[in-house]
C-alpha cells in the first residue's frame, strides 16, 4: 500500500508499508524473517543529467529464525522478533553512471530458544554502468555481520563480505 504525499516536477516522495521476508544463506550464516516495514522512497532531479534516489525505512520483525550454534530442542536455530532499519542512496549520472550504498541493520530478541540477542548488519555498494537500452554491467562489494550475545555461551561474532561482478537486463513492463 503507498501514499504520494509530496510531488513537484523535479522531486517525488511516496511513503509505502510493506510486508517483507528476507532470507539470507551464505558461508558464515543463514537467517530468514518476516516483516512489516514503512518505506520512505524520495527522488530528488538535482539537473536534467544528474538524480539522487534515497530510500529510509524503519520495520517491526514479526518472527525470525537466527542461527544458534548451540542445539536447543533439536534445532540449531532461535526463533526471535524485534526491529529494524536501513538506508540506502543512489546518485545516477547521465542515465548511464550509477552509484549506490545501502545499509540494513536490526535487532532481534529470542522469544523460543536460547536466551540471547542478536545484531544483524549489511552494508552493499554498487558501481553500474548501463550501455544500451537497459544492458548494465555490475559490481557489487557488501558485508554481512551477525552478532549473537548468550547468557550461558558469551558472544559469537559472524561475518561474511563478498565481491560479486554481475551483468544486468532491466526493463519496465507499463
Amino acid at each position: 500500500m503507498g501514499w504520494p504525499f509530496s510531488s513537484r516536477q523535479k522531486n517525488n516522495h511516496l511513503l509505502l508499508l510493506t510486508a517483507n521476508y528476507d532470507y539470507i544463506r551464505n558461508q558464515a550464516f543463514f537467517y530468514s524473517g518476516q516483516s512489516m516495514k514503512l518505506n520512505l522512497h524520495s527522488t530528488f532531479s538535482l539537473t536534467s543529467k544528474l538524480t539522487i534516489n534515497t530510500t529510509i525505512d524503519a520495520s517491526l520483525v514479526l518472527l525470525a529464525s537466527v542461527p544458534n550454534p548451540r542445539l536447543y530442542k533439536g534445532r540449531y536455530y532461535d526463533y526471535c522478533s524485534g526491529a529494524g532499519f536501513s538506508g540506502s542512496g543512489t546518485i545516477g549520472l547521465a542515465n548511464h553512471f550509477f552509484y549506490s550504498i545501502n545499509y540494513r541493520g536490526g535487532w532481534l530478541k529470542t522469544i523460543n530458544g536460547n536466551s540471547s540477542h542478536y545484531f544483524l548488519h549489511t552494508i552493499i555498494s554498487e558501481l553500474r554502468y548501463s550501455f544500451l537500452n537497459g544492458f548494465s554491467i555490475c559490481a557489487e562489494p557488501g558485508y554481512f555481520s551477525l552478532q549473537g550475545y548468550y547468557k550461558q555461551y558469551g558472544e559469537i561474532t559472524n561475518i561474511y563480505p563478498y565481491l560479486r561482478v554481475s551483468a544486468r537486463y532491466s526493463f519496465n513492463i507499463k
